[in-house]
């Protein structure tokens, strides 16, 4: 039985999960710790952070009752960079392209070079080019001398990969991968469908906005926001005279993305604890949240217009802290002019979940399935040989 331990960090909490990747897929254990040791996907308290990640794998393997060795990281508003470049190479002769030819181009030596003080989250071949032929999908088996690739490539500086490396590791946990949070939540949210016709994800957390654009099923750009539902909370706190637990509250009840008809003659009652209740003009909130959401929004819009991506944008879909936000589907429908799908939270076999949780463990899970069918073939391709050597040498002595 194999178990898949995740973490994520947040600017807020540091949450740990293991999920068994057997059939069942359950999570076995889950713990969430609430802290303010990261800024920005930067750790700004590192004994603080190092401390709650050891106290965390003290508790998980009690509650297991076995040790944990390997963990996959996720960190939220991670200073992460999309960049396209260009790799090629020439080969002797004109041949049938091999597919460990393919992968050469992109060997781990090639992109050290190239990325000397970055480190590689991921990497995905967009179109590759062969000799005078382009835009091809796969050049495998194709006859040709200069085979070129196009790769997006999302990298953050090497300083900050090894920094998360030398904490896990004082924590005697081995990080086997960092994974971008957008990309994970990718696996969780979007089908095959959906990434061949193109499609934008959009993911609203406290203080970062991230943006990634699918199209051929292929990231083909990304973009992080340094602003989240954070300016929508400042809003209210600041037209109400509110602490930040209260207009969140205020938020999570009773924020529209469009102003309509009938908000102007309603009022809501607000009670923020047993002592504490307020009544509040629906239409203040309204316009408020509508207005800063409107405003995000065409932020959006007009940033992937430049960056000349709308094109690829066939659909999109919404993730985060804003799936209870009334019409902000029709909001984004009246700015992109397609259609929007806007998730609630995640579940895992009806155990709550974060999106990019989930999202990394599906991912992990088609992997080892993935690799379970080419051993498995491996295996009987083998027997075969061993068969069929068998038999020649019976019929040969």
């Amino acid at each position: 039985m194999e178990f898949l331990t995740f973490f994520e960090c947040s600017e807020k909490e540091i949450t740990a999960c293991v999920i068994e990747a057997g059939a069942q897929q359950v999570i076995r254990a889950k713990l969430s710790v609430p802290c303010q040791v990261i800024s920005r996907g930067l750790i700004t308290h590192a004994e603080d952070f190092q401390n709650h990640i050891q106290d965390m794998r003290d508790v998980l393997e009690s509650q297991l009752g076995f040790p944990l060795h390997e963990v996959y990281l996720i960190v939220r508003g991670l200073p992460v960079e999309s960049k396209v470049l260009y790799f090629s190479k020439t080969f002797e002769d004109a041949h049938p392209i091999k597919g460990i030819e393919i992968q050469e181009i992109l060997s781990e030596n090639r992109l050290n070079k190239a990325f000397e003080n970055d480190r590689v989250l991921h990497s995905f071949p967009l179109r590759y080019k062969l000799d005078d032929r382009s835009d091809i999908e796969n050049p495998e088996g194709l006859i040709g001398q200069t085979l070129g690739v196009a790769c997006h490539f999302i990298k953050i500086p090497q300083k900050i990969y090894e920094s998360y490396l030398y904490m896990f590791k004082k924590a005697r946990l081995n990080l086997v991968k960092m994974i971008e949070s957008s990309y994970a939540t990718s696996f969780g949210v979007l089908n095959d469908e959906t990434k061949k016709a193109g499609t934008l994800l959009i993911n609203f957390y406290d203080k970062t906005t991230e943006l990634l654009v699918y199209e051929k099923k292929t990231p083909l750009f990304l973009h992080q926001f340094p602003f989240g539902i954070d300016l929508i909370l400042q809003d209210l706190q600041k037209y109400f005279s509110l602490s930040e637990r209260q207009a969140k509250k205020l938020f999570r009840e009773h924020a529209r993305a469009l102003v309509l008809s009938e908000d102007h003659l309603k009022n809501v009652t607000f009670d923020f604890d047993e002592k504490t209740s307020r009544t509040f003009p629906l239409l203040d909130i309204t316009r408020l949240t509508s207005a800063r959401m409107k405003e995000i929004m065409r932020l959006i819009y007009l940033f992937l217009e430049k960056k000349k991506v709308i094109p690829y944008i066939q659909g999109i879909q919404i993730t985060g802290d804003v799936f209870h936000v009334k019409h902000l589907n029709q909001l984004g429908y009246n700015i992109f002019n397609c259609s929007v799908n806007v998730f609630e939270e995640a579940f895992l076999n009806n155990q709550r979940i974060s999106h990019a949780i989930k999202g990394a463990f599906l991912n992990r899970v088609a992997h080892i399935e993935k690799e379970n069918r080419a051993f498995e073939y491996q295996k009987k391709s083998s027997h075969r040989t061993f068969e069929l050597l068998r038999k020649f040498i019976q019929e040969n002595l």
